[in-house]
């Protein structure tokens, strides 16, 4: 069968067809360790999409798209005022809206609680490093599993916990802003482990048939990829660091799993990789799929996979080439449960600021309301969902 035969078969029948968003790119009101921070074009987070205020807009817009997946996360700060205090009960309502608009839509909530988002009274003692931490976000996890009663099925601890012990702790160009070097944000690491280990007991006991996993970002060395996020660490360190061997060990405690699954972040080149460098990183991310599958012996997604989206046929490709990548990973053999776009709306992109654009959703900071409305490659996406992959 040629490639564009393969192209025009759909994917397994129960494959999710999603897309992501995370609090600190789309909420506003920060109320977490980025508050007051400036991204390389001087924006904040609050100068995001204001998804707070807009949410059944986006979720409606999801739907339109044939989306049966909706990864969103929880920003523990503006819900927990304080060490093990209780929720605040008007974002509790917020959110449980949020989860009712899913519902009734009919798409499948996945629940991130930690994607990068530190409570300012955790950064005020510490933050991550503090001993106390994974105690302190258990309890979070906890009181999350109580409150939602089984409204959500999936749930996702920690978002990328390499990446953000090594860019806040290491590099320290995302908040805390701490240049610790590879020892710091190895240091941080470990606490983040058993925050995850002691999050997935917190929900599994609250919820035994929930699925409980976490997300993780691999990175791919090669010469001209260095960025502002990875400056002045060496590229040995930082591949092993951001390499499936750092991550391996949040996949068991004392042989006994801790995650029921696994969302990989996978960022193809895209138009601004040197030449050369677009089929090395299908490549690699194909690579990855294997070894992690090997290594997890659990469901794979993937995940967090956007591209700049300001050209129409070169977004639409970006997304035929991660089909593509799906479609080999499935071939392989690879327990592939679902593909989340990363973004649905365009956002606050960390040391970025709102000047990319990633959304499937194009959104005008220009305008206070935040106006936005559904891209071609959007609908692209959409149609993609619609036929279960089949491209014509």
């Amino acid at each position: 069968m040629s490639d564009a035969e393969k192209m025009q078969q759909a994917l397994p029948e129960n494959f999710l067809w999603g897309c992501a968003t995370s609090p600190l790119q789309v909420e506003g009101d920060t109320v977490n360790e980025w508050r007051g921070f400036s991204a390389a074009d001087g924006s904040t987070p609050d100068d995001g999409p204001n998804h707070w205020r807009r949410y059944r807009y986006d979720l409606h817009a999801a739907a339109e798209l044939n989306l049966g997946a909706f990864r969103l996360g929880f920003d523990w700060g503006r819900l927990q005022p304080g060490p093990k205090e209780p929720f605040d009960r008007e974002t509790s309502l917020r959110y449980l809206e949020m989860l009712a608009e899913l519902r009734s839509l009919r798409i499948e909530p996945f629940l991130t609680l930690f994607h990068f988002c530190c409570p300012e009274w955790l950064a005020e003692l510490g933050g991550w490093k503090h001993k106390a931490a994974p105690e302190l976000f258990a309890d979070f996890a906890q009181k999350m599993a109580t409150m939602l009663d089984g409204e959500a099925r999936n749930w996702i601890t920690i978002s990328n916990p390499s990446a953000y012990a090594m860019l806040g702790y290491g590099t320290g160009v995302y908040p805390p802003c701490e240049k610790g070097g590879a020892g710091a944000a190895k240091k941080v690491l470990t606490n983040l482990r058993r925050g995850h280990t002691l999050a997935y007991n917190a929900v599994k006991e609250i919820q035994p048939e929930a699925a409980v996993g976490l997300s993780a970002h691999f990175y791919q060395p090669r010469p001209g990829r260095e960025t502002a996020e990875v400056a002045g660490v060496e590229e040995d360190s930082l591949g092993s660091f951001l390499g499936l061997d750092s991550f391996a060990p949040f996949l068991s405690f004392r042989n006994k799993p801790t995650a029921d699954f696994v969302m990989l972040d996978i960022h193809l080149a895209g138009e601004a990789a040197p030449d050369g460098f677009w089929r090395q990183d299908c490549a690699y991310a194909e690579n990855v799929l294997r070894e992690t599958a090997k290594t997890a012996a659990v469901p794979l997604y993937v995940t967090g996979n956007g591209m700049e989206a300001t050209d129409p046929e070169k977004h639409s490709q970006h997304l035929r080439e991660h089909l593509q990548l799906c479609r080999n990973a499935l071939a392989d053999g690879v327990d592939l449960r679902g593909f989340f776009y990363g973004s649905l709306l365009d956002g606050f992109e960390f040391t970025e600021g709102t000047g990319k654009r990633y959304g499937l959703l194009a959104v005008n900071f220009e305008d206070a309301m935040r106006r936005r409305n559904i891209r071609p490659s959007g609908r692209f996406y959409g149609e993609l969902a619609r036929k279960n992959g089949a491209c014509e």
